[in-house]
């Protein structure tokens, strides 16, 4: 049977089917939106960089305890190649 656009039934059944279809709308573009908004690269990004941070310190830090620790021993061997006071 021909339901007219005005009646009770047709009102129902078309508002579900536009709902139904505005819900479909709305969660894709909710998946769209929450991979545009995922931040598990810059975390990544993020602590790639803590990491070249902490290497940097300890670089300068071997380097630095290098070149005292070279200093010593290089005053231990001046003192053991001295001869014997006499």
């Amino acid at each position: 049977m021909f339901e007219p656009f005005y009646s009770d039934k047709y009102i129902r059944e078309h508002s579900k089917e536009t709902e139904v279809k505005r819900m479909g709308y709305l969660s894709k573009l909710y998946v769209r939106l929450s991979l545009l908004w995922d931040e598990k690269g810059a975390t990544a990004v993020e602590y790639g960089l803590i990491v070249a941070l902490i290497a940097i310190v300890i670089i300068v830090a071997v380097t630095a305890v290098g070149v005292n620790l070279r200093a010593l021993f290089e005053r231990i061997a001046g003192a053991l190649a001295l001869p014997p006071p006499g």
